[in-house]
């Protein structure tokens, strides 16, 4: 694409007026200032305070960089730091193209330099473009209906996963256009996949309790559980010297459903009064295996009917416990009159065979042993091969194997080996530069491999930001080289840093990465230098004060809500009027004004002189 590198006769019409109002400013600055809005000079006078404005240019270029006729460029002026967005005009018979290389993004910040949009425009018809997206899932089965939007082909589209219940989202089809990007001619098919979500099983409680009238505990509480739904049953114990038990009073029943909630069955008992009798029973504690073989020696204890016992359950070599088995009295309780039987039952334990690995840690390293590369590590089983070779590194040659390193390819072994591949520095022609490009975390180690290019000393050279799986771009290192600029002598780092991203969460790593060229290039568009603007246009806080040799400006300045026919800039507001001066300063007063306006005519002059300078 061709771009005119001559000032058009308006150029050199603005650099006259700007000379002239500089000899007035000068002369005008020997005047005596009295009173102004804010601030007050060295001798006592006050001065007027003026916010820092920055301003962004926008051209209508066809594809030889000429500018299409009825569109000439057009610019607005804000402060610093405010945002902007400026959306391609449609102009009839031509169909925007895109951005040309160098340009200004759409949207971005006000800064002190002048930022250049340049639309570029192909002559013939506008055509349109219909991007659809569907919801499917797994098998391709549509989830809801799909959504369709149309618009002029090069305009830029997004669209974005849908929630929809019982179903998580997965990532685009592998045919997919991509989330976002622009229209073109024909139907682009964005295609978001889903999986369905598993059910969710819920289990209820039933706890049994065994009290006296009095509500203390006669048997150890049991409990049970089971799907929410499904029938429970609880049948009281035969506990001796009390009768048949009753349900106490907001008991749950004996028999129902689990619930969500814990339910309590209790059972109350009433004491049998009967002439003192001593009475005995015993409890037999056995061990064994899942097919109720005996695993350890039984024991057995005796006591008098009523008193507490307790059945250990032991520790057994080569078992763990699994539970008591049907039908078993509980682990503790009551001797009753009779006997009770404990029994454990236990599970024979599977040891897995021992496999030991091996580690190969492999490095890359220049001549001081600093790492070039991030290094790599491989695992296998003691005995096994491994094998490993030297990469190809940008700026670096390969030299030898390291004095302590170990074989390039080997037997892993029980302790870790070491495999260090140690390069020397590519030399660089002469006159030439060199850029490294670093991706770190912000711990400061390195998460890919450095881009490292050459070029002639003056030569432009670009750098990008990358998408890189489980980690978030933050900043810039604060040492960094700018991610754009000239080859200088000698070497330039530019250090993107990362962080990493929280795993507890799902991140989608997908719109991350599909986003990432597009991110890219708004990085690189931000850091471009732009051309330098070739007209100025001015407007105070309440009108026109005045347009110099200006055509109209485009038929709508997106997010500054002017119109054609209006000045695309306005001078910073703070929100406040100038008071009013005394009578005696008046003429001082209005001098100031009229130098704050010659300053920023003035500055036309400077913008053109960059704008040449660029070109």
């Amino acid at each position: 694409m061709k771009y005119s590198r001559g000032l058009h006769a308006r150029h050199w019409w603005f650099i006259g007026i700007g000379v002239l109002f500089g000899i007035l400013s000068i002369l005008f600055s020997a005047l005596p200032v009295q009173a102004s809005a804010t601030g007050e000079t060295s001798d006592g006078a006050h001065a007027v305070a003026v916010e820092a404005t920055g301003t962004v240019v926008a051209d209508f270029d066809d594809e030889n960089g000429q500018p299409i006729a009825g569109h000439p460029e057009a610019w607005i002026m804000r402060d610093v730091g405010s945002k902007y967005t400026w959306n391609p005009p449609v102009i009839p018979g031509y169909t925007y193209k895109g951005l040309a290389p160098g340009s200004a993004p759409v949207t971005g910040v006000i800064t002190n330099n002048v930022q250049f949009i340049k639309f570029v425009y192909t002559k013939g018809t506008v055509t349109k473009g219909t991007v659809t997206t569907s919801f499917v899932d797994d098998h391709g089965k549509t989830l809801q209906p799909p959504m369709s939007t149309t618009a002029n082909t090069g305009t830029p589209y997004t669209t974005t996963p849908a929630v929809i219940a019982g179903y998580t989202f997965k990532g685009l089809a592998p045919h997919s256009a991509p989330a976002a990007g622009q229209y073109t001619d024909g139907t682009l098919q964005v295609t978001y996949v889903y999986t369905k979500n598993a059910p969710v099983v819920k289990n209820g409680q039933v706890v049994t309790k065994y009290v006296d009238q009095n509500g203390r505990p006669l048997h150890a509480a049991t409990d049970i559980s089971g799907k929410v739904g499904t029938d429970y049953t609880t049948t009281p114990l035969a506990i001796a010297g009390y009768d048949k038990p009753q349900l106490a009073t907001g008991s749950a029943p004996t028999t129902g459903k689990f619930s969500t909630k814990t339910q309590t069955v209790t059972f109350v008992y009433q004491k049998i009064v009967t002439p003192p009798v001593i009475q005995y029973g015993s409890v037999d504690v056995q061990y064994v295996d899942t097919q109720g073989k005996a695993i350890h020696e039984p024991a057995m204890s005796q006591g008098v009917v009523g008193m507490d016992y307790t059945a250990d359950q032991l520790a057994i070599p080569g078992y763990t416990f699994k539970q008591l088995a049907p039908g078993s009295a509980a682990g503790r309780g009551t001797y009753v009159n009779g006997a009770l039987t404990v029994t454990y039952v236990y599970e024979k334990t599977v040891t897995p065979p021992v496999v030991q690995n091996g580690t190969v840690h492999i490095q890359y390293v220049d001549a001081q042993g600093h790492a070039i590369h991030p290094s790599e590590t491989t695992q296998g089983i003691v005995g096994t091969v491994y094998n490993t070779n030297p990469l190809t590194i940008a700026g670096y040659t390969f030299k030898q194997m390291a004095a302590v390193s170990a074989t390039a390819n080997g037997i892993y072994q029980g302790t870790p080996q070491t495999v260090t591949y140690v390069y020397t520095k590519t030399i660089m022609p002469a006159k030439s530069g060199e850029v490294i490009v670093q991706y770190e975390d912000d711990q400061g180690h390195m998460l890919r491999q450095d881009i490292d290019t050459i070029g002639k000393v003056n030569s432009p050279y670009a750098t990008k930001r990358l998408g890189i799986q489980g980690y978030t771009f933050e900043e810039m290192a604060p040492d960094s080289a700018p991610v754009d600029g000239k080859y200088q002598l000698g070497e330039q780092i530019v250090t993107y840093v990362y962080r990493e991203t929280d795993q507890g969460g799902k991140t989608s790593d997908t719109a991350g990465q599909n986003n990432n060229d597009a991110a890219g290039q708004d990085s690189q568009n931000a850091h471009s230098r732009p051309s330098q603007p070739s007209m100025i246009q001015y407007m105070d806080s309440t009108s026109t004060m005045g347009s110099v040799g200006l055509a109209n400006t485009p038929e709508t300045v997106a997010q500054g809500g002017l119109t054609a026919g209006q000045a695309a800039v306005q001078l910073p507001q703070t929100g406040k009027i100038a008071a009013q001066l005394p009578q005696t300063g008046e003429t001082a007063g209005w001098t100031s004004v009229l130098l704050t306006v010659l300053g920023a005519m003035l500055s036309g002059s400077v913008v053109v002189t960059q704008r040449k300078r660029h070109d």
